[in-house]
């Protein structure tokens, strides 16, 4: 996977500090699946429904 953003994907100085990504300033992240990722998740409140599993479920196991 590249590390170079996309050319659709815009940073600004908001979600930027010295080269790095913000987290805690970001409202909306824009990420790339790779294909075969993709092929699983048909939108975003998918992938979204997904990762708030997997929090759910390691946030129960630690």
């Amino acid at each position: 996977m590249q590390n170079q953003p996309q050319s659709n994907q815009s940073l600004t100085n908001t979600n930027m500090i010295n080269g790095e990504y913000n987290f805690n300033n970001i409202e909306k992240l824009t990420v790339f699946l790779e294909p075969d990722v993709a092929k699983m998740f048909p939108n975003s409140e998918a992938v979204n429904e997904a990762l708030r599993f997997l929090i759910r479920v390691t946030s129960k196991n630690c």
